[in-house]
């Protein structure tokens, strides 16, 4: 049986020539919290010399945490081949879960966590952020990746299953449930289906110009402000006087030939009846032109 040992964490060396170059700084600070919580349930594993084989990442977060001791298990590859091949299938065996799995997890926990929330009554948006809140001070794992995952059991059911089969990415579907419109979600998964969707920015492009048109069409289904229909009116009543006057100047038989002074009266009085029109509207505060 392999023993676990407690050492001082100083006493750890981290391997340069190790596969992995990159250690992001969220992922640290997530798996900081994480073993704030919880301790550190997977044991470093280390050579003779205490230099690392797997677990710098573990390794980083402690330090943020400030623990003194690390739980470690030795292991000894043979050469640094050895010691690549070993850190390779450590990481090959650690098999990440599916996101649709680790949504319900959480939905479980939250469920059986759910009664002290549900004895203040609050706003269903209320309670929900409650109990985000509740997972992340359990678990340690950050607002936004469980307010993802459980966007994703939103999802229609066919969804979840392609999900689940590789066939949608997850990121795609948090995106398109981040929509209000359930019509449109059933579109954009459409779309998705048939690959019509290359990236998660398209989808954030289609909710975000959705949202323009739909505020575009409330705005023009509202009824017209009176200055507004004036403003409408008198624009159409000035054009058809300037078609007016192109017309009596035309040389057509269709238009009998007429004085200067007759088409300006013409125009004159077509004038005085567009003023008329326009004081009346203003004075009976009609607010429809149709009301005339």
């Amino acid at each position: 049986m392999t023993e676990v040992e407690n050492i001082d964490i100083d006493e750890i060396k981290v391997d340069s020539e190790q596969p992995r170059k990159t250690f992001p700084e969220d992922k640290i600070m997530e798996l900081a919290e994480s073993i704030k919580k919880h301790g550190i349930l997977e044991p470093l594993i280390i050579d003779s010399k205490n230099k690392i084989v797997d677990g710098e990442c573990r390794l980083r977060a402690s330090k943020i945490v400030g623990l003194k001791k690390i739980p470690v298990i030795r292991l000894n590859p043979e050469d640094q081949i050895d010691r690549w091949v070993k850190q390779m299938v450590v990481n090959y065996h650690r098999i990440a879960q599916e996101p649709i799995d680790q949504a319900k997890i959480l939905k479980e926990i939250q469920a059986k966590s759910a009664q002290t929330l549900h004895r203040d009554k609050e706003h269903k948006s209320d309670y929900h952020t409650k109990a985000i809140i509740e997972l992340v001070e359990m678990t340690g794992i950050s607002h936004q990746t469980i307010s993802n995952r459980l966007s994703l059991l939103e999802a229609p059911e066919d969804i979840q299953k392609a999900v689940k089969e590789k066939k949608i990415k997850s990121t795609y579907v948090v995106e398109v449930e981040k929509s209000d419109d359930e019509e449109h979600k059933q579109e954009l998964y459409e779309k998705i289906k048939k690959g019509e969707i290359k990236n998660r920015d398209e989808i954030r492009d289609e909710i975000k110009y959705k949202k323009l048109d739909d505020r575009v069409k409330e705005i023009e289904s509202l009824p017209k402000p009176p200055e507004l229909i004036i403003d409408e009116y008198f624009e159409k009543l000035s054009d058809a006087v300037s078609r007016l006057d192109s017309l009596l100047y035309m040389e057509s038989n269709i238009v009998p030939a007429l004085k200067d002074s007759q088409k300006h009266e013409i125009i004159q009085n077509f004038k005085h009846l567009h003023m008329k029109i326009m004081k009346f509207i203003e004075n009976m505060k009609i607010d429809s032109v149709e009301a005339l």
